[in-house]
């Protein structure tokens, strides 16, 4: 329950926050029509959304990595686009075509925000039910539960960033939605990079594997840099408010309007209330992911090496070692006194899942196995049993072997190259 709470919080955070801002200073610019066109986007992308979450979780047509770089790259550019039409660098001299190119970038933006960010959570659905449990079962539910109540909490903070963000006036609404795209942006080019990393089409330069460890290890980072701009919106809102009741209070039109008066208390509670709840929420994620996750994560201990057979150059391990369907960890050490360390699990009937007990992004913090699932310890990414054995994201980084006489054969000296992976 706990990890899928915490899960669907860091994938939606960013579209809860940013979205709504995005809608109010479309609506400011371009006012009802451009506004629906907008929620039109919005919707589009959840269509699309829940066709590809199907047709992943029941073809083989979906390669998530290539469709998650492919919509961050469409994201990136229809948010610079908004960002550089919204300041009048684009089209300076055709006012006109500058909007209409901005309504649009934005109702792009909004329609990928929505694919790329939900399309990961409906995926989830598919996991309420492991192994052999019912979707009845105590734990299917309780995922689910976890499943549904941060989407709560994160529809909670779409409906307090519309109220806040309306409160705020136009200059520095425009000015904070900048810096949280900017925060987006950053996440979003460490994102494509991290992907063409891993399947080697650029350089496996020492700089950017330590860019790329740093930006997973803290991507939290990212998350409250924008929980902190929301933040300010919220401050800038109540402050904006609160201004606005005291100059009703103390105008003559209020003592003849009574009416006036009533409105702008009410818009002052209206936004108190909601900026209540954004702060509420935003404790409940920080604690999340900090005290929550590392309850739920208390006590993760890698698996010891199971005893290897060496004949010659070679390790051999019986299949009927591993036909459980469990991962088994296994290790060399060379040389140098380095320790190896491989997985092997038993994908299905005919087909097994062996790698490095390490990746290329993660290094070699290894994979521990969670209710029936295989997870990297460092980023609590669940694999995909079938896609262990192939290169690529945070798979375990495959290696040669063979099967004879009812045995994996390794060779050492593969083992022996694979140290710099453990140093």
């Amino acid at each position: 329950m706990l990890e899928y709470f915490i899960e669907v919080q860091q994938n939606t955070l960013a579209l809860g926050l940013l979205l709504p801002v995005l809608g109010v200073r479309v609506f400011r610019l371009g006012g009802r029509p451009a506004i629906k066109r907008f929620l039109i986007g919005v919707l589009v992308g959840l269509g699309l959304a829940v066709i590809l979450a199907t047709l992943k979780a029941f073809t083989g047509w979906i390669v998530t990595e290539y469709w998650n770089m492919g919509f961050m790259a469409g994201i990136l550019i229809s948010g610079l686009a908004f960002v550089l039409t919204d300041y009048g660098v684009l089209f300076r001299k055709t006012p006109e075509r500058a909007q209409r190119l901005c309504l649009w970038a934005a109702s792009i933006l909004g329609a990928l925000l929505v694919v790329y960010v939900l399309r990961a959570d409906l995926l989830y659905i598919r996991e309420f039910a492991q192994a052999d449990e019912s979707i009845f079962s105590v734990n299917a539910v309780l995922r689910a539960l976890g499943w549904l109540g941060a989407l709560v909490l994160m529809s909670l903070y779409a409906a307090g960033m519309v109220v806040a963000a309306r409160g705020v006036h136009e200059k520095p609404l425009q000015r904070l939605q900048t810096l949280m795209f900017l925060v987006y942006f950053i996440y979003g080019i460490l994102s494509i990079v991290q992907i063409l990393y891993a399947h080697h089409m650029i350089p496996r330069l020492p700089w950017i594997r330590s860019i790329l460890q740093v930006s997973i290890n803290q991507s939290d980072i990212f998350l409250y840099a924008i929980i902190l701009l929301a933040l300010v919106v919220v401050v800038f809102a109540l402050s904006a408010q609160l201004r606005s009741l005291h100059t009703v209070a103390a105008s003559a039109d209020a003592g003849e309007n009574p009416a006036l008066r009533r409105k702008a208390r009410a818009l002052w509670r209206t936004t108190r209330r909601w900026s209540t709840v954004l702060v509420a929420g935003f404790v409940i994620t920080v604690l999340s992911f900090t005290v929550i996750r590392a309850y739920n994560e208390r006590g993760i201990e890698l698996t010891p090496a199971e005893p290897v057979e060496y004949v010659g150059t070679t390790i051999r391990i019986p299949l009927e070692a591993v036909e459980d369907g469990h991962l088994h960890r296994f290790a060399h050490i060379t040389e140098e006194g380095i320790e190896v360390r491989f997985i092997i699990i038993k994908k299905n009937e005919v087909a097994y899942g062996v790698g490095l007990d390490a990746c290329n992004v993660c290094g070699a913090t290894g994979y521990y196995e969670r209710d029936d699932q295989v997870v990297c310890k460092m980023c609590d990414v669940v694999m995909n049993k079938q896609t262990i054995g192939f290169p690529g994201g945070c798979n375990p980084i495959p290696f040669e072997f063979t099967i004879e006489d009812g045995a994996f054969i390794v060779e050492v000296s593969l083992l022996e190259q694979a140290a710099d992976h453990f140093r």
